[in-house]
């Protein structure tokens, strides 16, 4: 929906979400560099599309918070939890890794 993307219009912005925000099967694109920071609420059903972003809290499970398809790229840094692997990731700017640096398995 139009409107939701209007709100993420600024890159290298902190955008705190306080409440739900349904995509209703849209996309919504984050401009580059920005930080989204859940403070309460989800973004779901749809598509984000991260380019160069940052989630905070650092170290959450994601899916707890996203549950749209989540499409692009994490800010060098992102440490998320994988529900899979049951362990903290790293993303090297380029991989997921173990918080060392070591490749995951």
């Amino acid at each position: 929906c139009m409107a939701i993307q209007d709100k993420f219009n600024r890159t290298n912005t902190i955008y705190k979400i306080t409440k739900d925000i349904d995509l209703e099967g849209s996309a919504l694109t984050i401009p580059s560099g920005c930080t989204i920071d859940f403070q309460g609420g989800t973004i779901k059903n749809g598509t984000v599309t991260l380019n160069n972003t940052k989630i905070i809290p650092s170290g959450c499970n994601i899916l707890e918070y996203i549950t749209a398809t989540i499409e692009g790229g994490y800010k060098e840094g992102q440490m998320l939890y994988d529900n899979s692997l049951k362990k903290m990731k790293l993303w090297n700017g380029t991989s997921w890794v173990n918080l060392d640096g070591t490749a995951l398995s």
